[in-house]
């Protein structure tokens, strides 16, 4: 009798039922095509109004929420057909109770053959489990956890396994609670930066609906532009020589332009730590240096996963009629497409940024469309590194 078991892991806003489907008896080293459909129902509480229409069979919470996952499994020699996999809800309210139900059904046709409607097919096993979320996260007292439930809606902890499921987040932030490096660099390689603020244990992370993209592969007009072309023999660029210390320049201005103070010293070791250590995540800063003073001119800090580049703050201590601000973009633009990266991550866009729009590649891509770039990139087995393109010394753009 074919059979269906799952296991649960719940958090505070979330159910993952990981399940594995056992079917005997059919025709060895065949080929099934299955689907499995996941609902999960929350259930109203015993004398409230929802209870009451439930039990009266006149509706149910509204909050009920399907996944439904189609796959082709070999069938074993010995008849045996297996398949496991995963059946994620996430954004769920916290402190109710859950019932998680999945089906799996055998669809007629051979493998590869387009699938028919969803009400064909029959169902092979089916189990139901209960789940309640947790009223609070752990290390959180329950009472400030009811405030900021209200302000912040979308949490994430240690307890999460993050993933493209972060692409559906209703808001444009999600926010965590003292996060530990493990944590800051899982947001980090899940597209989501870290903003944490020394006087409070809140770090916000930057989870934009819209997320402002340079296409690096539509144009190469990076260094045509005027003050590009007239002071570029002014400067020399260097990458990573001195991490630390540029990025608290950038707090130093960032405070001065009263910017907030989301760089604090644990955000810099920890993103230094990555530099130094981690092959995953490339993290750099990208500097740029008057030739005639020596002094530091503008900065940009960022980081990049495969082929997509995605930077966190950007500093000009330099101002001048030249704009070396500007000038460090465009060349790092041209730098970027020269190592094979494909697309550049800003955040959310501001108004400055429409010059780029036209000439430059700017879009807007909702997160789902973007989070499919970045599953992408984060595949690639051949990564960019724009430490490669500079020579340690480095970089002389009068040679540009």
């Amino acid at each position: 009798m074919p059979l269906v078991q799952a296991e649960l892991t719940v958090t505070v806003n979330s159910v993952v039922g990981r399940w594995t489907f056992v079917s005997e008896n059919h025709p060895s080293a065949s080929r099934c095509r299955l689907a499995v459909a996941a609902t999960l129902q929350s259930v109203p509480r015993s004398g409230s109004i929802l209870g009451a229409m439930a039990r009266n069979g006149s509706g149910g919470s509204g909050d009920d929420k399907r996944e439904r996952l189609e796959l082709e499994v070999d069938v074993g020699a010995d008849g045996t057909l297996r398949a496991s996999g995963e059946s994620r809800f996430h954004f769920l309210r916290c402190g109710t109770k859950y019932k998680l139900t999945l089906e799996v059904s055998q669809w007629p046709g051979g493998a590869g053959e387009p699938s028919t409607a969803p009400d064909v097919g029959s169902v092979l096993a089916k189990t139901e489990l209960d789940a309640t979320t947790a009223s609070c996260p752990p290390g959180i007292d329950p009472q400030v956890w009811r405030q900021l439930k209200e302000m912040h809606p979308v949490f994430v902890g240690p307890e999460h396994d993050l993933g493209e499921w972060l692409a559906k987040d209703p808001q444009d932030f999600v926010w965590a609670w003292q996060p530990n490096f493990s944590l800051m660099r899982s947001l980090w390689l899940n597209a989501c930066f870290t903003l944490p603020n020394e006087k409070s244990p809140i770090a916000q992370c930057p989870n934009p609906l819209k997320r402002y993209c340079l296409d690096l592969t539509t144009t190469d007009h990076w260094l045509r532009g005027k003050k590009v072309k007239r002071h570029k023999n002014d400067f020399i660029l260097t990458v990573n020589k001195d991490y630390p210390g540029t990025f608290m320049r950038c707090r130093k201005l960032h405070e001065d332009e009263d910017r907030g103070c989301w760089i604090t010293k644990g955000l810099v070791e920890a993103l230094d730590r990555c530099r130094r250590e981690d092959k995953e995540l490339k993290v750099y800063s990208i500097e740029l240096w008057e030739k005639s003073t020596g002094n530091l001119a503008a900065a940009i800090m960022s980081f990049s996963v495969g082929d997509i580049f995605h930077d966190y703050t950007t500093a000009c201590m330099l101002r001048d009629e030249r704009s070396p601000g500007a000038i460090l973009s465009k060349v790092t633009g041209h730098l970027l497409r020269e190592c094979g990266y494909t697309l550049w991550y800003w955040g959310f866009k501001n108004p400055y940024m429409a010059e780029y729009d036209e000439r430059y590649g700017g879009l807007s891509l909702d997160n789902q469309a973007f989070w499919s770039r970045w599953r992408a990139a984060r595949e690639k087995v051949e990564t960019c590194d724009l430490a490669s393109r500079v020579p340690p010394g480095g970089l002389d753009l009068a040679t540009l």
